[in-house]
């Protein structure tokens, strides 16, 4: 823990990303993953095999993977995957460590937000239930289930809390999220154990993390 707090020493709010960062869903989105697949006649996914391969947009991941869109649109595979996701999100814990490190974070200062490619009632609900949605100031998310992306709503975000973007930080699991804090003009500092490999987490530039909270 005392690596992520040095880490945000000089800064004054933390932007968390969602699933992967503070949420441990990576095991079961595999599971989900895995059975469309083998529905196609497709052979399933390893955890590092779904390391390797997942991305933003959804889409292009989805292609990667070889759905057939003929046979499936997109938008239909996406809501099977959302569906049973959502059935079963509640099996999946926060990371160890994760509310002792909001904890103290509040307690040094800091305001903390959460932007997610997640849908937002859906970021909403689940922050809900496992009782941390008090300790952050905004919780953004995006308006489908699509996971397109986040760069829009990052920018509303910022826009929204003003100031320094010098003293903001956004903490992720993917490239995804370094490229959008490129794109938003703030720090980024990435996690391990999340939904990327360190391999790739890396050849981002930004500061990584090979360990938890």
């Amino acid at each position: 823990m005392h690596a992520i707090l040095d880490a945000l020493s000089n800064k004054e709010h933390v932007i968390w990303d969602w699933n992967g960062t503070l949420l441990d869903d990576v095991h079961l989105c595999v599971r989900i993953i895995s059975e469309l697949l083998v529905e196609q006649g497709k052979a399933p996914l390893s955890v590092e095999q779904y390391r390797s391969k997942f991305g933003f947009p959804v889409v292009d991941y989805y292609a990667r993977l070889g759905f057939d869109f003929d046979r499936a649109p997109f938008e239909t595979v996406a809501t099977e995957f959302v569906k049973r996701y959502n059935e079963r999100v509640h099996q999946c814990a926060l990371f160890d460590g994760v509310e002792e490190v909001l904890e103290n974070l509040r307690d040094g200062g800091l305001d903390q937000s959460i932007l997610s490619a997640a849908k937002e009632s859906d970021l909403h609900l689940l922050t809900d239930s496992h009782g941390i949605a008090d300790f952050f100031a905004h919780r953004f998310g995006i308006d489908d289930h699509y996971a397109s992306g986040k760069v829009s709503r990052g920018q509303d975000l910022i826009a929204q809390l003003g100031g320094d973007k010098s003293t903001f930080i956004l903490i992720g699991d993917t490239d995804h999220d370094a490229a959008v804090a490129r794109t938003l003009g703030v720090d980024a500092l990435l996690l391990t154990g999340g939904h990327h490999p360190a391999a790739r987490l890396e050849a981002t530039g930004a500061p990584v993390l090979t360990f938890r909270f």
